[in-house]
């Protein structure tokens, strides 16, 4: 057979199978240049604000000293070892006001034209499944971001940019560790209308006509200041719900009622003090101070940061967070994205019974992230217990959230005894943690799995059955020795990190396994695809001609996790694990029977 029979031969067997899985699932996309777009033009000075004052700070420097040298006469002594050249005698000849003025601004005009090659590269795109930024011209740099994979969809207005009336819109992607891409910066008002597009098309129940929306969103560039962004900046508003809001007086309270203002105000008056006793020692004391109050100040203004004006609403997307002090913040948090919680309860909180609330959720990283993870991470930063019972209500989908607010408020105040919903440590415990023993401990319910620890610090972890990773157990030299072990309980990658401290060994093998099948038999939130706010037929594809996502598929379609697909113990020793579910128990933890 000839090669140009075999090509015939090869064509129409493809003709006859049809297009493959790639082609049916991932259409060719055809590149449309007349749909990337430019930041907003004012982007450059947002960007390099700061590269600016220090020059401008430099330059009046200079002229104030040229101009107070001109005046008293004195210019300085010339240094007889320097000898210019030649070239440069007419420049040096001028006053040195005005040559140094010169230099400043030949800098400031280089820095701006440096500015501008940088907002003319640097350029955006929004298709109907991915979100691209390009950047340089000599060494191009390509981002792009499946809108399926975006977690969340966060606004970002710095001090500068807010004065500019701009913003930055972020794409949080699961387990990128850090922000995946950022728009950098655009009209504050195109910016919301292009988060409330995006997320209603790939948030639950979203649909193809509103991805191609989000597409129409930026089609026509960056929009103008007019009736349509004025309309689509009220249509949101209508949207959101006001679910609870910080008083100022909690705010600042909160903020004096920490360890970073007490040991402040303690360096405070030592200093004043020492200024009297010992007045020759000031200046190297003050030198020494300024390390500690700087971290100190920092801590206290970053808390201050996220507190301030903190407000939470309730939107067909899920939770939203507005707060800010001189940089605000708008935070959505997609409804069933929550995959860890975290309730820390200090020790100058306490008698006030307020909360700090930490939370776990795809795309927001760890807390090396910084600002990426660190402040984002925080769901609410002073809770009172209705507040808490509110966020479990609307942010977990707890049908009754008041039974898991006094499991959590247990785990917090209470201490191991009879009449305890939580299994405490056993009591040879007190030979490596007398204080803390009382308070290591866990509980389970239907839908939810909590660990409580922490004398002074007080946390109660709060994690979804069926958001469990995976489960892990260590144990030390002096663990093995008294027959101990630590359970750690894998979320994502973030601020929480559930962890059951000093449990019987054979309590946590038998533990792992329950938990093992918790996870498999865990009731899928209803609620992950209907808002009580917007309640819908049913699921549906968040995104069109896109598969349909796992969370988005009928209960039929996951029988693994219906109660009636589960083994009994008989059948379940001898039956395999299944693939994509949780693993099968190890051969050295034993099943629990029946009454287990």
């Amino acid at each position: 057979m000839s090669a140009q029979d075999r090509t015939s031969l090869d064509a129409e067997r493809a003709d006859l199978q049809g297009p493959g899985p790639e082609d049916r699932t991932a259409p060719p996309e055809v590149e449309d240049e007349g749909s990337w777009h430019r930041m907003h033009p004012l982007s450059p000075l947002a960007r390099g604000w700061i590269a600016m004052v220090v020059v401008i700070g430099a330059w009046m420097n200079t002229v104030v000293n040229g101009l107070v040298g001109d005046f008293t006469g004195d210019d300085g002594e010339p240094d007889p070892s320097s000898d210019p050249p030649a070239i440069l005698d007419f420049f040096l000849g001028l006053p040195e006001w005005v040559f140094y003025g010169s230099m400043a601004a030949i800098g400031a005009i280089i820095a701006a034209l440096g500015a501008l090659y940088v907002w003319w590269f640097t350029r955006y795109q929004v298709t109907e499944t991915h979100v691209r930024l390009r950047t340089g011209l000599v060494f191009r740099q390509e981002r792009q971001t499946r809108l399926d994979r975006v977690q969340a969809l966060d606004i970002h207005r710095p001090l500068v940019p807010r004065i500019l009336g701009l913003a930055e819109l972020r794409f949080e992607v699961a387990d990128a560790g850090e922000t995946s891409v950022t728009l950098r910066y655009l009209k504050h008002d195109h910016a919301r209308r292009l988060r409330k597009e995006l997320l209603g098309a790939i948030g639950p129940g979203g649909k193809g006509g509103a991805r191609a929306g989000a597409k129409g969103a930026v089609a026509s560039g960056t929009p103008s200041p007019g009736t349509d962004q004025e309309a689509g900046s009220t249509a949101e508003e209508n949207e959101e719900e006001l679910l609870l809001s910080l008083p100022l007086r909690r705010v600042v309270l909160a903020r004096l009622l920490t360890v970073s203002f007490i040991v402040l105000t303690v360096l405070a008056v030592a200093a004043v003090v020492l200024s009297f006793v010992f007045p020759e020692v000031i200046l190297p004391m003050l030198l020494g101070f300024i390390p500690t109050v700087l971290a100190l100040g920092g801590t206290l203004l970053k808390a201050l940061e996220i507190s301030w004006s903190f407000k939470m609403y309730r939107t067909p997307e899920g939770l939203r967070l507005r707060y800010g002090l001189i940089n605000k913040t708008s935070q959505t948090v997609p409804t069933g994205r929550i995959q860890a919680l975290a309730v820390y309860r200090p020790l100058l909180w306490r008698k006030a019974g307020w909360s700090l609330v930490h939370v776990n959720v795809a795309g927001y990283g760890g807390e090396a992230g910084g600002d990426s993870a660190g402040n984002r991470s925080v769901l609410l930063p002073v809770a009172t217990d209705g507040d808490l019972n509110v966020l479990f209500r609307e942010g977990l989908r707890i049908p009754h959230s008041d039974d898991l607010t006094g499991l959590v408020l247990e785990g917090l105040m209470g201490e191991g005894d009879d009449a305890s919903r939580f299994v405490s440590s056993p009591e040879r415990v007190k030979w490596v943690a007398p204080i803390v023993r009382r308070r290591y401990g866990y509980a389970v319910t239907d839908r939810m799995l909590l660990a409580r620890g922490g004398r002074a610090y007080r946390q109660c972890c709060v994690i979804p059955h069926n958001k469990l990773q995976s489960i892990g157990v260590s144990r030390g030299p002096v663990a093995r020795r008294l027959d101990l072990a630590d359970v750690s309980l894998h979320s994502i990658v973030g601020a929480v990190r559930p962890t059951i401290y000093r449990m019987d060994f054979a309590d946590a093998q038998a533990f792992v396994a329950r938990q093992l099948e918790r996870g498999r038999s865990a009731p899928v939130v209803e609620a992950l695809t209907e808002s009580p706010a917007s309640p819908s037929d049913g699921p549906a594809s968040p995104a069109g001609d896109l598969p349909a996502l796992p969370w988005d598929r009928p209960r039929a379609e996951h029988p693994a996790r219906t109660e009636q697909s589960l083994p009994g113990p008989a059948e379940a020793s001898h039956r395999p694990a299944p693939a994509y579910g949780a693993p099968g128990v190890p051969p050295g933890l034993r099943r629990p029977g029946a009454s287990s």
